[in-house]
């Protein structure tokens, strides 16, 4: 994996562009360092490595997925996103290890959303039993990405969702004043609504959500 990762970093340092750079540094608030290469182009530069990747165990993948992240270079945490969530279906639970460190280090909205929708949110469908009491603790730590990741790990669930879960995700953070975190409880209620307006409408009225979290929540039923 170490070849591999060496492979991918001489690709990306021969196609970075200075003045993108500098724009995604912006859109970013600054928060990281960027190569500049957008997200089409990063695709197709990793493309050819595919065939290296294809049928390797879990932890090989996250061997390499582990090398990017420590990269200061954020493509290198999108890429190890998508090389990962191509084999989303194919992780141990214990694969939730990985996911956790990625969510509480170089983490903000861009990574931590897909990890929970992409990562998190099919293996509590493939363990609930081994998952479940990991995102239990994640609604409690004062870790707000954490927090986030427990509240919008379903919003990839459709009509199954566990409204128990949710619901208990939601009103632990009611009074949490954290942009992320009330954006996070509206997302999850608009797009559960989607399949089930009548639940999330009765959501509201029993507790009262206000503000940017009802904003977000009743977006599209207006």
């Amino acid at each position: 994996m170490e070849q591999l990762f060496n492979s991918i970093i001489s690709q990306f340092e021969d196609h970075k562009n200075a003045n993108e750079a500098i724009k995604m540094q912006v859109y970013m608030k600054g928060h990281f360092q960027f190569y500049g290469i957008k997200a089409p182009i990063r695709k197709q530069l990793i493309k050819p490595f595919a065939p290296q990747l294809k049928g390797k165990p879990w932890q090989q993948l996250h061997k390499l997925a582990n090398l990017l992240w420590e990269h200061p270079m954020r493509e290198c945490q999108y890429t190890a996103l998508d090389i990962v969530i191509q084999y989303a279906r194919k992780m141990s639970y214990e694969a939730l290890a990985d996911y956790q460190n990625w969510l509480c280090t170089k983490a903000w909205w861009d990574t931590v959303d897909s990890i929970a929708s992409n990562l998190v949110g099919p293996l509590a469908t493939s363990f609930p039993t081994k998952i479940y009491p990991s995102l239990h603790q994640w609604i409690e730590t004062e870790n707000m990405w954490l927090n986030r990741t427990a509240i919008i790990h379903q919003l990839k669930y459709k009509e199954k969702v566990d409204t128990d879960f949710l619901t208990i995700s939601i009103i632990a953070h009611l009074e949490n004043k954290e942009f992320f975190i009330q954006k996070a409880i509206g997302w999850s209620l608009r797009q559960y609504a989607v399949y089930n307006p009548q639940w999330v409408l009765g959501f509201l009225q029993t507790y009262q959500i206000k503000g940017l979290a009802l904003r977000e929540a009743t977006k599209h039923m207006r």
